[in-house]
């Protein structure tokens, strides 16, 4: 199916759901310090935000507007720790360009507290919100760990086991346990949207051995979240998020299957997808359920203030 027509059959299913397209036109985004473009690339693995706002046919504004005015702002970067303060970095702007207004005051803010996304400061709110230990000193531990990069967007992991020989984190890197997450001879991941909260869906992505760490997948399927996890689990995940500070992006969560428990290993704000593993219709249907969340979540709440 051509890009046009994939469009149009998911606008035309936003439709029949409600969705105002007279809203979403009139609605504006800014993202800063980097832009986002709009994209007709649905199956290819780019941001997801771009065919969200392409879908809801959306005015994305250039942050070099004469007046960069707008109905949201969304913090867009991918660097691992970046203290950014949006109003700031506008009125810096104006500045620069001889203006003399005030800084804005109003405006739906995404992601504009969401500052540090290192594994190091993932594991810590972790471990408060679910009162589970998942990072580790490598030098008290007794059982195999994993030493991982404490960066963004970085899929390097190597399992330790201490009793054959002990190994310490460089720089940038850290050490978690190790989470058993094979089924069957596979690996499976969970990688769960967040559009201020969880949104209600799940990818389940199945990874043979040799991808375990890595950010690629055989076979990646769409479920409800409810499939996946309890309620009770669910309402830590969106703890978790409102700790984090984050607004916009993907988490990515593991089950062990020898505890029963859940962790949460990754996060990043500036998530691809959806996965290139999945079904065309499975495509179709996660576009049709994020553009629907972001309208509903951001766009509707955005012209109150």
């Amino acid at each position: 199916m051509k890009s046009e027509e994939f469009l149009g059959l998911i606008r035309r299913h936003l439709i029949k759901r409600g969705v105002s397209f007279d809203q979403t036109r009139a609605f504006s985004i800014i993202a800063l310090p980097n832009i986002i473009k709009p994209t007709s690339r649905f199956f290819s693995p780019i941001y997801e935000i771009s065919k969200i706002l392409t879908i809801l046919d959306v005015s994305i504004k250039p942050m070099h507007a004469r007046d960069p005015i707008a109905n949201c702002y969304i913090n867009w970067n991918d660097v691992t720790k970046l203290k950014f303060d949006v109003p700031d970095y506008i009125q810096m702007s104006r500045r620069e360009r001889g203006e003399n207004k005030q800084s804005i005051s109003k405006g739906l803010f995404l992601n504009g507290e969401l500052f540090d996304i290192s594994k190091q400061h993932i594991g810590g709110i972790y471990e408060k919100i679910f009162n589970e230990n998942i990072l580790i000193n490598p030098e008290e531990y007794k059982k195999p760990y994993l030493i991982k990069s404490n960066l963004n967007a970085i899929h390097k992991s190597k399992v330790v086991n201490p009793s054959i020989s002990l190994e310490l984190p460089k720089k940038d890197q850290i050490c978690s346990i190790l989470i058993n997450n094979e089924s069957d001879g596979f690996y499976i991941d969970h990688r769960v949207p967040i559009i201020r909260g969880t949104t209600g869906a799940c990818y389940i992505k199945t990874k043979e051995r040799e991808e375990r760490f890595s950010n690629s997948a055989i076979k990646c399927t769409l479920d409800k979240l409810t499939n996946v996890m309890s309620n009770e689990e669910i309402k830590l995940v969106n703890s978790f998020c409102r700790e984090l500070k984050m607004d916009y992006g993907n988490l990515d969560v593991l089950r062990d299957f020898d505890s029963g428990k859940l962790f949460i290993v990754d996060a990043n704000k500036t998530p691809g997808g959806p996965p290139p593993a999945l079904s065309p219709q499975d495509t179709f249907s996660a576009l049709t359920h994020l553009a629907e969340a972001f309208y509903r979540r951001v766009v509707i709440p955005s012209f109150q203030y």
